[in-house]
């Protein structure tokens, strides 16, 4: 069953899961802080909705940043976020923005979404849907947990 269909690419629920408990991993191991700003540097993409997911899962927030914006535009949100890292899809950060903020290429190709070490993960729930398939979501505090409980009633 897709998840998410975006012009001729689609994702299951268990594939996009995956591909966003992988890239949160990676993103751990770039020691992304908890409420830090991440930027979206991505034209609408699956690339876009992982990112965005994996961001959450880390307790970190993320900025998306239109890829039309002159770059000084977007040179004025990264500094006034404080955004250390960018995720981008094949380094299309401007030039002239290179060396300045750290970019990530989350590109579905490449080697970041391949499995990345579980141990760092603090929470793995395991939801059942109706269809009897399951779906795991990764949260790194309680608060989140409550969260979820709260959302369900």
């Amino acid at each position: 069953r897709n998840a998410i269909i975006f012009e001729n690419e689609s994702l299951t629920y268990r594939e996009l899961n995956e591909k966003a408990n992988s890239l949160a991993r990676y993103l751990q191991k770039q020691n992304i802080n908890k409420e830090e700003i991440i930027g979206i540097f991505l034209d609408k993409s699956l690339e876009m909705i992982i990112a965005m997911i994996a961001i959450l899962k880390n307790g970190a927030a993320y900025m998306p940043i239109d890829i039309s914006y002159p770059s000084s535009r977007i040179e004025y949100m990264l500094e006034n976020a404080n955004c250390k890292i960018v995720l981008t899809k094949e380094n299309n950060l401007p030039n002239e923005l290179f060396g300045k903020f750290k970019t990530i290429n989350i590109s579905l190709n490449k080697k970041i979404y391949e499995e990345q070490d579980k141990d760092n993960l603090n929470y793995k729930v395991t939801i059942k849907v109706i269809n009897k398939s399951q779906i795991d979501l990764v949260l790194k505090n309680v608060n989140k947990l409550r969260y979820v409980k709260d959302v369900k009633r």
